[in-house]
């Protein structure tokens, strides 16, 4: 799903995130209420069911870090837009978790991998 263009920003100023080496991984989350009954049989209730959303760019330029970087420092709920193959496009009201990195020395010239997390609200 990588090849997919994907916007993130505040709502309504979104910014395209960078395409080259990313890798995108969607994941529901089910947030749920379970315990036993008196006869010890396990009992569920899902809550709700939202979607987190993992970004990583293996080896990329400071350029892919900064710009996530500063859509974090944004420090709000933000809106990620996902075009997908079929052309339909989603909207995802997410906050986003600090920007990981590391940095790669590759023949003279530093690189980095890059991930975070997205939590839809």
């Amino acid at each position: 799903m990588s090849s997919a263009r994907m916007f993130l920003g505040i709502s309504g100023s979104e910014t395209l995130l960078i395409p080259s080496g990313r890798t995108f991984t969607e994941s529901p989350i089910q947030f749920k209420r379970e315990g036993r009954t008196a006869s010890a049989k396990l009992v569920r209730d899902v809550i709700a069911t939202k979607r987190e959303f993992s970004l990583n760019y293996s080896t990329t330029t400071n350029e892919v870090k900064e710009q996530l970087e500063t859509i974090f420092d944004l420090d709000a709920t933000l809106n990620f837009r996902v075009e997908r193959r079929d052309g339909s496009i989603d909207d995802f009201a997410v906050l986003m978790h600090p920007v990981e990195s590391t940095r790669i020395n590759a023949h003279g010239k530093w690189l980095h991998s890059v991930s975070t997390l997205l939590e839809e609200v």
